[in-house]
């Protein structure tokens, strides 16, 4: 047996909140004590060797130690959870600010060149905190350099002058690679914070959209209510009408087509009137993806009678049962409609599988097309309001859908949607 779709609505859609620092953001900073790790390693293997230096290698394997036993509780956390606050992170940097602290306290203070390691530790404090933890930060590193300038443990240096020429290598050595960190972790973090604002700036967009749409079910509510009592006396006066024997036939066709043009009225009316709540998927008959199109190509056809539409779906579509949202339903209706007034020639629709789980509907109309964005011409289109065509992008894209315009050429357009199905919850 084929399995069960369903479009989920837009009430099954859980808003995510932007975290402050992203995963992205703690993830480079257990890599930043990893690489302290490997660096501390590194030079408690390197100094004895290349400058005969005895180093104190008891308490620098215990801030080594200390360190890494931080980066092994750190990472099931960081596994576990999406984002870092800003205190944590502030934390995570001044940890690792103290245990390199205390390995220059053991390796010379002030005097031993690595100390230039504090700065990229404030730098990307800098970038990813609030201003107040940044410059808690800084001073927290202006505060252990003084100290370490008076208090540490001194070196024993036997070859002064190849001390000078290593001294000096090293301050070039911890600059190149303070400088190489500084910018590679600057640029990744920044670029977070970009796409971070770039997801906000989106989120507000969509939020004064939605207002517009709130603005606009408000005026259509108290239209349908308002409707009903002109509906229901056309439908009456229509009636008597009917039933005058002295009717020619072409005037009792267009009776009958004026009267079944107030029941498709009164039929969309009392559906809002009983959709006044968000509908949902799950609560509509299910059935196959062809059965539906062409049911609601039918329910089209009814409204615009003058029109005519071709469907082609593939042999996969008819044997996939699934249950649809009624904001969908009335989106594509307003696409072909726009579809139909383009042009006088059939609209066609053609709709398949993309991949799994995400059906395209692709409407094409024979028009004059568009210039420009589309986007424009829904906002102040040449002749009608547009609002059809803001309502169908704001139903499919709160659906986590996608509606593309393309020009045809030599003329018309493809209106593709695009629709992702997923699996309905099981009956409790």
């Amino acid at each position: 047996m084929p399995p069960t779709y369903a479009i989920v609505t837009a009430s099954q859609i859980r808003p995510t909140l932007i975290p402050e620092l992203s995963d992205r953001t703690r993830n480079r900073l257990q890599t930043l004590r990893l690489l302290s790790i490997v660096t501390m390693l590194s030079l408690l293997v390197l100094v004895p060797l290349l400058l005969a230096i005895p180093l104190p290698v008891t308490p620098l394997l215990a801030v080594v130690g200390t360190l890494a036993a931080l980066l092994a509780i750190g990472l099931p956390s960081s596994q576990a959870r999406e984002s870092i606050a800003p205190l944590e992170a502030w934390a995570h940097l001044s940890l690792d600010m103290a245990a390199w602290s205390a390995f220059l306290y053991y390796t010379g203070g002030a005097t031993n060149p690595v100390i230039s390691i504090l700065l990229p530790l404030v730098a990307i404090g800098a970038a990813v905190l609030p201003s107040l933890h940044a410059w808690v930060l800084a001073a927290s590193a202006v505060v252990a350099y003084t100290l370490l300038w008076e208090y540490h443990r001194p070196l024993d240096v036997y070859d002064s002058a190849l001390a000078v020429d290593w001294h000096l290598t090293g301050m070039w050595l911890t600059f190149s690679a303070s400088a190489a960190l500084i910018t590679f972790y600057i640029l990744r973090m920044t670029a977070t914070i970009r796409d971070r604002d770039r997801a906000l700036a989106q989120a507000r967009e969509r939020a004064l959209r939605d207002e517009r749409i709130v603005a606009l079910g408000s005026l259509a509510a108290g239209a349908a209510h308002e409707l009903g009592t002109p509906l229901g006396t056309l439908a009456v006066l229509l009636g008597e009408q009917l039933r005058n024997r002295q009717l020619t036939l072409e005037t009792r066709e267009d009776l009958e087509l004026m009267r079944s043009q107030v029941e498709s009225c009164k039929t969309i009316l009392t559906g809002l009137t009983r959709q006044a709540g968000l509908p949902r998927a799950a609560d509509s008959p299910r059935e196959s993806i062809s059965t539906w199109l062409t049911r609601l190509c039918s329910r089209w056809q009814v409204l615009r009678p003058e029109a005519s539409v071709r469907i082609t779906a593939t042999p996969e579509l008819a044997a996939l049962p699934a249950a649809f949202d009624q904001n969908i339903e009335h989106a594509l209706i307003n696409l072909i409609n726009n579809a139909a007034d383009a042009s006088k020639e059939p609209v066609r629709i053609d709709a398949d599988l993309m991949g799994a789980g995400i059906l395209r509907i692709r409407i094409t109309d024979q028009g004059v097309g568009f210039d420009g964005n589309p986007a424009h011409s829904a906002e102040s289109p040449p002749a009608g309001l547009g609002i059809g065509l803001i309502l169908a992008r704001a139903s499919i894209e709160r659906l986590h859908g996608q509606l593309e315009f393309s020009p045809l050429s030599p003329r018309g357009t493809m209106v593709s949607v695009t629709l992702p199905l997923t699996a309905p919850q099981p009956d409790d």
